[in-house]
């Protein structure tokens, strides 16, 4: 399995935050958003066969702040940092340019650096996801902790049958709604199938997965049952650490 880690977002709600520094620089817990990441990650390289990293503002000091972090984070997967994505075009849309980009045929983690996981719920999530065949999205009860990421509701199998943005489930109950928290699985015929794609205007995850589901595609969910962090205001960089 490869993995795909995205750092290429502008990160705007950041505010200056982001002005000089890309949102994967951003240190939390005396470590950045991307070293976080790469943490979590540790103790998978029996099924993970290389992380790639793809970039797109400033770039150039994602790349630079790694190297620096590098012997802190003690890797044992090998990293590549993929060219410069061109014109960012969303979350899926950038997911879609680096899945193309590192010419991957296998099936794939995909990941952004707006959240934190622990190192064991990550590995709980790869223990799911081993022998499932099937795409996969890890998925949390506690929505406050990422009002914008979208809701995911379940049947009693732990299949997706509905997706939406945030903003269209105000008014759900919160035990008939997950949040995805953002870890994705996907399996190789859907890896194939995304790199089919084409975008001509930004897409976000919450503006493809639900047309997809509601034609009937079957996506599995794993539930994360342990706190977990996102940053999307400067706010959050006050929050507790895991």
């Amino acid at each position: 399995m490869d993995t795909i880690i995205l750092t290429g977002g502008r990160g705007k709600r950041l505010g200056a935050l982001t002005m000089h520094q890309p949102k994967a620089n951003l240190r939390f817990a005396r470590k950045s958003l991307l070293a976080h990441t790469l943490s979590a990650l540790n103790g998978s390289e029996d099924f993970i066969e290389r992380i790639c990293i793809a970039t797109g503002y400033r770039a150039n000091k994602i790349e630079s702040q790694y190297r620096h972090d590098a012997v802190g984070i003690s890797s044992k997967i090998p990293i590549t940092f993929l060219p410069v994505e061109p014109q960012p075009k969303g979350t899926f849309g950038s997911a879609v340019w680096a899945l193309r980009t590192a010419k991957t045929t296998r099936p794939c983690l995909i990941l952004g650096i707006d959240v934190i996981v622990t190192q064991r719920a990550m590995a709980e999530f790869i223990a799911h996801i081993r022998n499932e065949a099937r795409t996969t999205f890890m998925v949390s009860a506690m929505l406050a902790v990422a009002p914008t990421h979208g809701r995911i509701h379940l049947n009693g199998k732990g299949e997706i049958v509905e997706y939406r943005k945030s903003s269209l489930c105000a008014q759900a109950p919160p035990d008939d709604w997950y949040c995805d928290v953002g870890v994705r699985y996907f399996s190789a015929d859907f890896v194939k199938e995304c790199q089919s794609l084409s975008f001509t205007s930004a897409c976000d995850f919450d503006d493809i997965v639900p047309p997809i589901v509601d034609k009937g595609r079957v996506f599995e969910s794993h539930v994360l049952n342990e706190r977990w962090l996102h940053f999307a205001h400067s706010r959050d960089f006050l929050q507790k650490p895991l």
